[in-house]
């Protein structure tokens, strides 16, 4: 019997879901962690007020998540952002991002270009701008953001202005699919992020006996920390890779 596979990011598993329908594999969309905008929004104000009125040529806005835009909409209103970030680029400030699904968000408020590294990762995305004199940063993000980007950036020199515009945390109910990976009715595990594989091994204690297929390194090496069976790592976050490391693995 073919088991389907299990998607567990909060949200955006439409495209994974997709990608291996196009491959002939079933899966399932249940989600093991919750992402939602922090209670206070005076940070993220002073942040967008700032990218409006005083950020310039040597200044770069950078995001690591999908969730960054939509979390900075939620706490300032969709028009504010985009007037701060046409403003912003009329100035001559710069974009960056970690990959190309979050490059999107910022292309779509009015980033008309974004620098985004040929690996997916935030250390990659440093050792780009380590060929660039150092400057200001701009970096929303969320709770449970790896210091990766912000140390690597302060160790080039890099002003860094960091606020935290949402909160990854574990859903507090036990979600339905816990039952089939106790009964392994689950083919694959995808895993995202490190939160996804934290989520997932506070509902399931490892050893889990099913193959885990990570979307990036940093992912990986969490997933690995926590005792997961990472058989696979995709060669980019994109659904299409993501789909073809699942259909190589239940191929073996």
């Amino acid at each position: 019997m073919n088991y389907p596979v299990l998607l567990i990011r909060s949200e955006g598993n439409d495209t994974d879901v997709e990608s291996l329908n196009a491959r002939g594999i079933s899966s399932i969309d249940d989600p093991y962690v919750r992402i939602a905008p922090v209670g206070d929004s005076m940070m993220a104000h002073m942040l967008v007020e700032q990218l409006r009125e005083r950020a310039d040529e040597q200044t770069w806005f950078i995001a690591t998540s999908p969730m960054t835009m939509p979390a900075l909409i939620e706490l300032v209103g969709e028009h504010v952002l985009r007037e701060a970030i046409a403003s912003a680029v009329a100035r001559g400030v710069h974009a960056a991002a970690t990959g190309e699904r979050t490059a999107r968000t910022l292309r779509e408020l009015g980033f008309p270009t974004v620098m985004v590294p040929m690996v997916s990762s935030a250390k990659a995305l440093v050792e780009e701008l380590a060929d660039r004199p150092a400057a200001r940063a701009m970096f929303p993000c969320g709770n449970l953001a790896l210091d990766t980007l912000p140390d690597g950036l302060r160790q080039l020199g890099w002003h860094l202005a960091q606020v935290v515009v949402y909160e990854t945390s574990t859903v507090a109910q036990e979600p339905m699919s816990v039952e089939l990976i106790r009964r392994g009715e689950i083919s694959a595990i995808v895993l995202r992020s490190p939160s996804a594989a934290r989520a997932l091994v506070h509902f399931i204690s490892p050893p889990i006996p099913i193959p885990v297929i990570c979307a990036g390194s940093t992912t990986a090496d969490a997933a690995r920390e926590l005792g997961l069976d990472v058989v696979a790592v995709a060669d980019s976050p994109g659904p299409g890779d993501v789909a073809a490391a699942v259909a190589k693995v239940l191929s073996e």
